[in-house]
């Protein structure tokens, strides 16, 4: 018979956080290439809106604060996050925190009423530090309803498994909805997806950068701007959709040097 496990007494988990890396401090450490870099740079300046997806560890929200600093100046931007980690330093920036409950069990402020509560806040811009739960539909809507540029990130291990997550997200909130509107839902909502590794060595990187370009009850269709080549040891970058440059034009952006457009089919 085997003796019972013993426990070697309490843990405890310190998570620092000293330094908020910039986008050009990332791409010094080779996270990711100059031109995704810069693409995602006029990405957020035309308020499209972006998931930030990976494993644990990967390295999700350091490029989410990363992203957030190109937010415009004169925007209200309101944060979300179970554990105050954004370090953003535009003039106007609200943070908001959850609230665990207390010992008789009441009290609690879980993400989902500050997603609510935001949207009554009139924010510019609304970044969650993640979406876990029912609180996913309600990010949807937002994106949908007029809040264009909000930001978040989101445990998968693809970016079609980020997309496949928050439909399974959305429809853990307590709103009966049908599967198939919560398809279109993020399908509409979900402009690029970044997609983060964290690989044997512990370096973090950007494996591949996506465009959704299904619509409504597609199935869920990318288009691939940007790939890790393992084998080479090197970014490679594709093209760009026409309707994507389309939409960076119209707010006075375009498309980085060294990423050609791909014409309509």
């Amino acid at each position: 018979m085997l003796p019972p496990l013993a426990l070697n007494g309490p843990v405890v988990t310190i998570r620092l956080f000293p330094k908020a890396y910039g986008l050009s401090e990332l791409l010094a450490r080779g996270t990711l290439d100059a031109t995704t870099a810069e693409f995602l740079r006029r990405c957020v300046q035309a308020r499209l809106n972006i998931i930030v997806s990976g494993g644990t560890a990967s390295g999700k929200t350091t490029m989410l604060n990363a992203l957030s600093a190109f937010i415009p100046d004169h925007e209200r931007i309101i944060t979300i996050e179970d554990a105050a980690e954004l370090s953003l330093e535009q003039e106007h920036v609200i943070r908001l925190e959850t609230r665990p409950a207390n010992v008789e069990g009441t009290g609690a402020v879980p993400i989902r009423e500050l997603v609510r509560n935001s949207l009554r806040m009139r924010p510019d811009r609304i970044v969650v530090g993640e979406c876990r739960g029912g609180e996913a539909l309600d990010m949807l809507q937002a994106m949908n309803t007029g809040h264009e540029g909000s930001l978040t990130t989101v445990h998968a291990n693809t970016a079609g498994d980020a997309l496949t997550r928050l439909q399974t997200l959305a429809s853990m909130s307590d709103v009966e909805i049908p599967f198939q509107a919560l398809h279109e839902q993020v399908n509409q909502a979900v402009d690029v997806i970044v997609q983060l590794q964290r690989g044997s060595d512990g370096t973090r990187r950007v494996v591949s950068c996506d465009y959704v370009v299904s619509a409504y009850d597609q199935p869920f269709r990318l288009h691939s701007l940007m790939r890790w080549q393992p084998a080479t040891g090197g970014f490679v970058v594709g093209s760009a959709p026409e309707r994507l440059r389309n939409r960076l034009e119209a707010t006075g952006e375009h498309l980085p040097d060294g990423m050609p457009v791909e014409a309509s089919r």
